[in-house]
């Protein structure tokens, strides 16, 4: 089944193969290229207008949440992991990961143009670290890896929640080791 906006811009450039085009036809590297060509020549004429409305979204808002508070939760959540190794993660994993790892709808994720994406969950992130730590670790024999993490994350699903923010923070453990 075709969404409506799928149907309306292929009528609307006149390509109908656009889509599947877009989806699988042509290379991940190769689309990746080509939207930033296209997000490249749409920003060159952006002014402060462009600017200033963009600002506007609640995705790129502040928190409402007073930075001290959070400061203070952290420090908290870190003593009382004091078991597992404190981790600074990147703000984005691979493209998927929040899908196969999490469940994630992938339309709840900020995907990036670079084939990667913003996490919406710490856990996903810990994993493949605990996956890489594991991996190179298995001369060592089995081991343990135990990790956690403040992390601040975006999930892109619409809330008419009062005080919401598609963009929070979440402490995570994970621990991996042999069966």
């Amino acid at each position: 089944m075709v969404s409506k906006i799928i149907e309306r811009v292929s009528t609307e450039t006149g390509i109908p193969r656009l889509f599947p085009a877009l989806a699988g036809e042509i290379a991940l590297s190769d689309l990746q290229s080509l939207l930033m060509h296209a997000f490249k020549a749409r920003t060159a004429n952006f002014g402060e207008s462009d600017l200033r409305r963009g600002a506007e979204r609640s995705l790129v808002a502040s928190s409402k949440v007073d930075a001290r508070l959070l400061n203070q939760f952290e420090g908290t959540a870190y003593e009382v992991a004091n078991e597992f190794e404190a981790v600074e993660l990147s703000p984005v994993g691979p493209l998927g990961m929040n899908h196969i790892l999490g469940g994630i709808d992938q339309n709840n994720v900020l995907t990036t143009i670079r084939n990667t994406e913003v996490l919406g969950d710490p856990t996903t992130a810990l994993a493949l670290e605990c996956w890489r730590r594991r991996k190179q670790a298995r001369d060592r024999g089995p081991e343990t890896v135990r990790l956690c993490c403040s992390q601040r994350l975006v999930r892109m699903q619409p809330f008419d929640q009062p005080g919401y923010t598609p963009h929070f923070r979440l402490f995570a453990l994970v621990s991996a080791g042999p069966q």
